[in-house]
């Protein structure tokens, strides 16, 4: 799936690194935002 040039290793995963950050805080800000309407 992925192409990987020479050069761009280091920038490709730090591209995904990225990326799965923000995945992440986005479903924990998700379950914190449905456990929240859950108690109410």
């Amino acid at each position: 799936m992925l192409l990987k040039k020479n050069g761009d290793d280091l920038l490709t995963s730090e591209t995904i690194y990225l990326s799965q950050r923000r995945n992440l805080s986005f479903i924990l800000f998700i379950d914190i935002l449905f456990i929240y309407k859950s108690k109410n």
